[in-house]
């Protein structure tokens, strides 16, 4: 086994910094996470291992670069994916300029604190799946369109 340089380990944490939303497309393991998990970078490790906290599975395997195969979700296309989402359920919300933001903004908003509860969150009482997290960014978006 080649192991990584310190060059190359640098350039993997700043390629895929902690946050960092990524797709899983394929990973060589016997027992893989599976394809179209998502998951938010934890940390690189010495040996270039990303780590990941997985939204929808409970596994701390971790992905090899070279050896998986994977994406950088950008928060803009998790948004639209949710927002489809939202749409095709039929609900309905304030028009943008009755609230002074825009429907948009508003779900980014609430995106990014899912995310951030996704990271922050490191006990085995919280549930991460993604029917959850759609859930919470649901709940959070209602809850910021009510107030304003």
């Amino acid at each position: 086994m080649n192991w990584p340089s310190k060059k190359e380990i640098a350039e993997l944490r700043e390629k895929y910094p902690q946050g960092t939303i990524i797709k899983l497309i394929k990973m060589n393991d016997s027992t893989p996470v599976p394809p179209g998990t998502i998951g938010t970078v934890t940390s690189v490790d010495d040996v270039g291992t990303i780590h990941c906290r997985w939204w929808n599975y409970p596994s701390s395997l971790g992905i090899i670069p070279n050896k998986d195969e994977f994406e950088i979700i950008q928060l803009d296309d998790l948004r639209k994916e949710i927002f489809e989402k939202i749409r095709d359920k039929g609900y309905t919300y304030y028009t943008p300029g009755r609230c002074g933001k825009t429907v948009d903004m508003i779900l980014r908003k609430a995106i990014e604190n899912e995310r951030r509860k996704l990271l922050n969150c490191h006990d085995g009482y919280f549930d991460d799946s993604p029917k959850a997290s759609f859930w919470r960014i649901v709940n959070d978006f209602n809850k910021m369109i009510k107030e304003g």
